[in-house]
């Protein structure tokens, strides 16, 4: 199904904190039991039927450790908008930290960054937690926290429910989830491919040079104690 209304949605936060499980979530309808955390970045195209009709979400889920600058540099300026995932069975501190790092990230890097559509989510609510003070997060730079629990299925459509509206105006209403599918590479994202493949060379090329360097101190000193 085409859809005229489309989007760029980057996906950051903690590390562990949901969000690829938030993504599957919506995918099966279930939670999935399994855990593997997210490498790098991996990129899906959630379907929404709305009653603007449908609108395609293109979501790069990013893993919770700092991407290469040309690429993070990238992500943040070709995105629509930004959701900043946070974990309740984390402190205050830890998520707030978390949230000021990514935002420092958009202030750096998207020309638009005052008035960038995005929203916050805290995941895990169902975990009673005595170290996290929403209230306190919600404080800081006048968030509004979006409170959510993948696991118990509890409002888990809703940080898209408030992005959309953000988009496109409160009287668009979303009323499902139609699909979601791996995200087919684009042209804008070709480079983004060939800065990965360059770090990876880079990073082959420097693992040779230390083995060759580790093979050539060996030989030396096996010159030295033969005598």
């Amino acid at each position: 199904m085409s859809s005229d209304l489309h989007f760029t949605v980057l996906l950051v936060g903690l590390p562990s904190s949901g969000k690829t499980t938030w993504l599957k979530h919506l995918e099966f309808g279930e939670l999935t039991e399994e855990y593997y955390p997210t490498h790098g970045f991996k990129s899906r195209s959630i379907i929404l039927r709305s009653s603007c009709g449908p609108i395609t979400l293109d979501i790069l889920d990013v893993g919770g450790k700092p991407l290469p600058t040309d690429i993070a540099k990238h992500f943040y300026q070709q995105s629509d908008g930004i959701i900043f995932f946070g974990d309740y069975s984390k402190t205050t501190k830890n998520n707030e930290q978390c949230f000021e790092y990514y935002r420092q990230d958009l202030l750096n890097y998207h020309i638009r960054s005052n008035d960038i559509n995005h929203v916050y989510v805290l995941n895990k609510i169902d975990i009673d937690n005595e170290q996290i003070d929403c209230g306190e997060l919600e404080k800081t730079r006048n968030r509004e926290m979006i409170q959510i629990s993948v696991k118990n299925n509890l409002a888990t459509i809703l940080p898209l429910t408030s992005l959309v509206a953000q988009f496109l105006g409160d009287d668009c209403k979303i009323t499902s989830v139609l699909g979601i599918s791996p995200k087919p590479e684009p042209k804008s994202q070709i480079s983004f491919k060939l800065a990965l493949m360059r770090i990876n060379e880079n990073s082959r090329e420097l693992t040779r040079l230390k083995s060759e360097s580790m093979r050539r101190t060996k030989i030396l000193l096996e010159g030295v104690w033969k005598r």
